[in-house]
C-alpha cells in the first residue's frame, strides 16, 4: 500500500509540474490561472499522499486500505486525471 501511495504522490507532483510549465506558455493569464489551480491541487493530494505513505511505513499498518482518506484523496486525483484529459481532449 505504501508503494502505490507514494506512486501516485510522485505522479500527481509530475503532473503539478507540467501543468505549471504549462500555464507559464499561456500568453494569456486568465488561460493560465485554471492550469495553475489544478496543479495546486495536484500538488496538495501528492503531498498528502505522501504523508499518509510514511505514516504507514512508521507504524506498519496493515494492509489493505488502512486509511480511507488515502482512497479519498485518491479518487479525487482520478477525477482530476479525467477532468484533465477531457479539458486536453477539447479543441
Amino acid at each position: 500500500m505504501t508503494s502505490h501511495l507514494r506512486a501516485q504522490a510522485d505522479e500527481c507532483h509530475t503532473t503539478a509540474h507540467a501543468l505549471r510549465k504549462a500555464a507559464a506558455r499561456q500568453s494569456v493569464a486568465a488561460a493560465a490561472r485554471p492550469l495553475r489551480d489544478i496543479a495546486r491541487t495536484y500538488e496538495r493530494i501528492g503531498t498528502q499522499l505522501r504523508n499518509i505513505a510514511t505514516t504507514l511505513s512508521l507504524f506498519s499498518a496493515p494492509d489493505p486500505d488502512p486509511v480511507p482518506h488515502a482512497r479519498d484523496l485518491l479518487t479525487h486525483k482520478h477525477h482530476l486525471d479525467q477532468q484533465l484529459a477531457n479539458r486536453e481532449a477539447t479543441p
